[in-house]
């Protein structure tokens, strides 16, 4: 049996036994008992494009929900679910023991004003928004999405393909291209590498490819889909009950960072907020979900009242307020075989997962 056919069967496998579950009552079974707990799911997402923008768009594909299956999301928890604010999830509930979910956003995309927040309010669906006032009203400001544009300039010549390999593994890295199981996996498998590169050295890794895809003169620029979201409608947002938080002030991954670097972070994101905003500004949500002891404890010093990583977990009323886990959610979490949203894919990705890691 060659790959291809070995993975289809792997598919198979999969989808029957969520649709084994889905049909059998289990998974609605399992979100009935973490609804009967109390607790809270937090959904963490990043990206809601159109069609078009989603098939072109730089970001990893694990970021990436599409207009049309975030709106069935909506449509789907909003007859079943209690949607919560992060600042009161925990107030009284509604009628019916409805399980209870809290919807975030990370880094702070203008789709997430544009196409995103619309529909949540349609259904009158409170979110948050995590942002980094050092990359508001800016264009592909996020290093995965500038390592991906070159990966893919680089992907169509043997000789622009060599020299990105010969600069990867220059700094410590496999070659990409090392896979062999498409483009989308060897985007992954280099974006998971970088992550574990010290701050200077991820930083340097960026400048040098983008230097040499202009050398190469085909570095195409970032459409206006691919920027975040401007103070003056990170305003209105606001004002339209939106929670605005903190991702940091630089997307930093703050385990990487010395002490003051740290303090820097917290601090200066916290502060210009709340000018920008006028209201204080307490939720955290730790960059690409890294956090140590010692950041920890900078989040509390430094005046934060809740931080979310992003492991998948359950939220506690007694549990660590300053690691509080989230499940996120992209495309291939929320839509089945035929391509549209499941609810039995849904309720597999989040309700039985975090059902048999609870050991309910």
């Amino acid at each position: 049996m060659n790959a291809t056919s070995l993975e289809n069967l792997r598919k198979l496998i999969r989808w029957g036994w969520v649709y084994f579950l889905y049909l059998s009552g289990l998974t609605y079974w399992a979100r009935m008992r973490l609804a009967a707990s109390g607790e809270v799911i937090v959904l963490t997402l990043h990206r809601v494009l159109e069609d078009a923008e989603a098939s072109t768009t730089r970001s990893p594909s694990g970021m990436i929900v599409k207009k049309q299956t975030f709106h069935e999301l909506l449509k789907y928890i909003g007859k079943g679910c209690e949607i919560v604010r992060l600042e009161d999830a925990f107030g009284p509930r509604q009628a019916g023991g409805k399980p209870r979910l809290a919807i975030t956003f990370d880094d702070g995309w203008k789709d997430t004003g544009a196409i995103a927040f619309p529909l949540a309010e349609q259904y009158r669906m409170p979110i948050a928004v995590f942002v980094c006032p050092a990359l508001v009203d800016k264009v592909s400001p996020f290093w995965p999405e500038r390592i991906i544009g070159v990966l893919r300039a680089a992907s169509a010549d043997v000789r622009r393909k060599s020299q990105f390999a010969d600069l990867c593994r220059a700094a410590g890295l496999d070659d990409p291209s090392s896979s062999h199981r498409g483009a989308q996996i060897e985007e992954e498998k280099l974006l998971s590498q970088i992550k574990n590169l010290s701050a200077r050295k991820l930083q340097k890794l960026v400048c040098s490819a983008e230097q040499l895809a202009i050398h190469w003169g085909n570095l195409e620029a970032p459409d206006q889909f691919e920027g975040t979201l401007c103070w003056e409608e990170l305003i209105r947002l606001h004002e339209q009950g939106v929670s605005i938080g903190s991702h940091s002030q630089n997307h930093a991954i703050l385990t990487q960072l010395e002490e003051s670097e740290v303090a820097a972070e917290l601090v200066e994101s916290k502060a210009e907020i709340e000018r920008v905003l006028g209201r204080p500004c307490t939720l955290f949500a730790y960059p690409n979900g890294s956090w140590s002891e010692h950041v920890r404890r900078s989040v509390i010093e430094f005046g934060y009242a809740r931080a979310f990583i992003n492991a998948p977990g359950l939220w506690k009323r007694d549990r660590d307020q300053y690691l509080i886990p989230r499940v996120n959610l992209w495309e291939g979490s929320l839509i089945g075989p035929f391509g549209r949203f499941s609810p039995a894919v849904f309720l597999y990705s989040t309700f039985w997962r975090l059902y048999r890691q609870a050991g309910a």
